[in-house]
Parts: C-alpha cells; sequence; structure tokens
C-alpha cells in the first residue's frame, strides 16, 4: 500500500517537472533561435556589436509573434500574423544595415537559394 502511494507521489512529482520543463525550454528556444539566426548571419556580414543587439531583440520579437501565430495555425489569421511578424523584422533589418551589408546578404542568400535549386534539379 505504502509503495503504491510512493509510486503514484513520485509519477506525480515526474509529471509536473516534465511539464515545468518544457514550458521554459520553449522560451529558451526562441532566444537559441534568435541567436542562430544573428550567428549565421554574422557569418555573411560583419556586424557591429550594436547591430547584434538590435537584430537579436528584433528576431527574438519576431520568433514570439511566430509562435503564437502557430497556435492559430487553424484558421488564415495565424498565417496574417506570422507575415506581419516577419514584415517587422525586415523593416528593422533594413534600418539598421548598411547599403553594402544588404547586397552582401542578398548576394549570399541567392547563392544558398541557387545550391539549395541546384540539389533538387
Amino acid at each position: 500500500m505504502k509503495k503504491s502511494k510512493l509510486v503514484i507521489v513520485f509519477s506525480f512529482i515526474l509529471m509536473i517537472t516534465a511539464v515545468l520543463n518544457a514550458v521554459n525550454d520553449n522560451s529558451n528556444s526562441t532566444s537559441k533561435r534568435a541567436d542562430l539566426m544573428i550567428e549565421k548571419m554574422s557569418k555573411d556580414i560583419q556586424l557591429t556589436d550594436s547591430q547584434r543587439v538590435v537584430l537579436k531583440t528584433s528576431a527574438k520579437a519576431m520568433f514570439v509573434k511566430r509562435d503564437e501565430a502557430d497556435k492559430k495555425a487553424a484558421n488564415n489569421e495565424g498565417i496574417d500574423q506570422k507575415r506581419t511578424a516577419f514584415t517587422e523584422y525586415e523593416l528593422v533589418l533594413n534600418a539598421v544595415l548598411t547599403t553594402v551589408q544588404k547586397d552582401s546578404l542578398q548576394i549570399k542568400q541567392n547563392e544558398r537559394r541557387q545550391s539549395v535549386e541546384n540539389k533538387f534539379k
């Protein structure tokens, strides 16, 4: 009898721990995705520290909005929210980057796109 109660209590504690970790991981994943995005961009173009901070903040906001939109994925409102989030990020990107950086980034993006297209030909 005592063993079964102990097992039930232990199982309940494990379930609560798993739920709390999942919630914590989700908030960290937004930050991690933004970090990875800016890190990848930094490999393509030279970013100043202030540019990194602004772009990372904007990327985090975009990913938060996209995650919220994913919850509404059953309708077109979610898709519109994702588009809006990305458009807002692009506005910040265009405001922060210099013309040379924008051109370099566009060249890299085109190279990647072409590489992917070539793989599927």
